[in-house]
């Protein structure tokens, strides 16, 4: 009975807060969909499924969000409606078993911001008024640099530029 079962194999592929997780399964499938024979209720014999994991884990401090989408490394730019505190959860990986923590490190607008340490919530401290801007040169164009500090004893670091945006009063 086992040669009426071939295996397939399916990829999983997981990015989450803190992992990145790959994972092959190869399960037993029928070889043709026109085989009705095998009852509902029978099951194939335990030696037809092997069942593997493989897991990735970075070996480096890795920021994943925000991407990179100004020219030059490390650059972003987010763009947050006026008259919300809410702009982004940043987000990093590192090898497993390394605590994250998230922090602001520099930039004429960062006074401006908070950033909560464990989840990489970056808010304004005050709701902005895109007809009254409140940066450094009043454009309405915010700039800050957070960092990720990780426990392994690694740091990475990315320019924001947050620009916000007008809403119809």
């Amino acid at each position: 009975m086992a040669d009426r079962f071939a295996h397939a194999h399916f990829l999983y592929r997981h990015v989450g807060f803190s992992t990145f997780a790959l994972l092959v399964i190869s399960v037993p499938i029928l070889s043709g969909c026109q085989d009705t024979s095998l009852p509902l209720a029978e099951t194939p014999p335990a030696e037809t499924a092997i069942n593997t994991a493989e897991v990735y884990a970075p070996d480096e401090l890795t920021i994943i969000a925000p991407i990179n989408t100004l020219p030059g490394d490390n650059n972003t730019l987010i763009q947050v409606a006026e008259n919300s505190i809410d702009v982004i959860q940043v987000r990093a990986q590192d090898k497993p078993g390394s605590d994250l923590f998230y922090r602001l490190q520099d930039g004429e607008d960062m006074d401006k911001f908070i950033m909560d340490e464990v989840t990489g919530d970056l808010s304004f401290k005050v709701a902005p008024d895109w007809e009254e801007p409140k940066d450094a040169n009043g454009d309405n164009n915010y700039k800050v640099l957070w960092q990720v500090i990780s426990s392994s004893g690694e740091a990475r670091s990315q320019f924001m530029l947050v620009k916000v945006t007008d809403l119809a009063d």
